[in-house]
């Protein structure tokens, strides 16, 4: 055997046992859990949970801007057949279909999913401007069932920061927003700021209409 022939086998075994070990990691059993969806290049994440259970596959995206950008709002349940992931609306019908690219990952039709916390494939961010992201926001807390209306505005409030203001009520104090005064924007990420120039929160922009933090989001 001459030494060609040998580390062309040789390639060929690693191919073979990468495949397998990529098969092993998308088994239905490794499926249910939470994964992330964007489009090739794009910039839009959709976080979509997968179940399974009596009733079948489930999926259920979250109710977010990005969702319904990626068309995604009407999925509803996915199967896997070793090979190919498909995510189906309520009819049963493939919205999209996906081949296996590695462990914990899937590409088709312009789509990438990927396990929830893998570095998302995406094109540039296109980061909003001040003025797209001024104006009202709806701001949550994980775990509360309140919500506090937010309102950006440009300009005003101290070194280079600009101004904010949160909704007079019980709602607001309780996600902790009563002493909201400013916000600004760094680097993809806004930050809330209350009277005595302290961090409240830090929410990274994903969007026109979407801000996620720790625990926190804002949306539109």
């Amino acid at each position: 055997m001459t030494d060609a022939t040998l580390l062309i086998g040789m390639a060929a075994v690693a191919v073979t046992i990468g495949s397998a070990a990529a098969r092993a990691q998308t088994s239905p059993g490794a499926m249910p859990g939470q994964w992330q969806i964007t489009r090739s290049g794009g910039t839009d994440v959709c976080h979509v949970t997968l179940a399974t259970g009596r009733g079948g596959n489930t999926a259920t995206p979250q109710w977010t801007p990005a969702c319904k950008k990626l068309g995604l709002l009407q999925l509803k349940r996915w199967t896997w057949n070793g090979k190919q992931l498909a995510l189906l609306d309520a009819l049963q019908k493939p919205i999209v279909r996906l081949e296996a690219r590695g462990p914990g990952m899937f590409e088709g039709e312009g789509y990438v999913v990927q396990r929830l916390g893998a570095p998302v494939k995406t094109g540039p961010r296109r980061m909003p401007t001040l003025a797209q992201l001024a104006g009202p926001w709806t701001f949550t807390r994980e775990g509360s069932t309140e919500t506090c209306a937010v309102k950006l505005a440009v300009g005003g409030g101290d070194g280079g920061a600009h101004i904010a203001k949160a909704a007079f009520g019980l709602a607001c104090n309780g996600l902790g927003l009563f002493h909201l005064r400013q916000w600004s924007l760094a680097g993809g990420t806004l930050v809330l700021i209350d009277s005595m120039s302290k961090e409240i929160a830090r929410l990274d922009v994903e969007g026109p209409n979407l801000l996620r933090g720790r625990g926190v989001a804002m949306k539109r």
